[in-house]
């Protein structure tokens, strides 16, 4: 004699062979009750990695550079603006600073003519 078992969504008698695991693998569900189990909404997963990327980016490190000491480090957003090598809050983001090269690129545009 094949084993039975309840239905945990609408409580009816099943033959175990008749009963499977819903998508998340914790309910037991029959044939009917599986089909009603919405699928998941594909617009709200999206949402939440979108929100995580942006969450991933506000953690960031910036680069600095001290006018004190003049090493260079990384600090993130929310830690003290101040040199971790001397303690100096003389800092310069170097985010901002640009190269020899991208300088005189800049120079060369003609909104800079006379």
């Amino acid at each position: 004699m094949e084993r039975q078992m309840f239905c945990e969504k609408c409580r009816h008698n099943f033959p175990t062979t008749e009963l499977k695991y819903d998508r998340t693998g914790t309910h037991l569900l029959c044939k009917v009750c599986r089909k009603e189990v919405p699928k998941p909404d594909k617009n709200r997963f999206s949402k939440l990695i979108k929100s995580d990327v942006e969450d991933r980016k506000a953690k960031i490190k910036s680069k600095y550079i001290c006018r004190k000491c003049e090493k260079n480090f990384e600090l993130k957003p929310n830690f003290r603006q101040m040199c971790p090598h001397c303690g100096s809050a003389q800092i310069i983001n170097n985010d901002y600073l640009k190269d020899a090269e991208s300088l005189i690129e800049e120079a060369k545009d003609k909104k800079y003519e006379f």
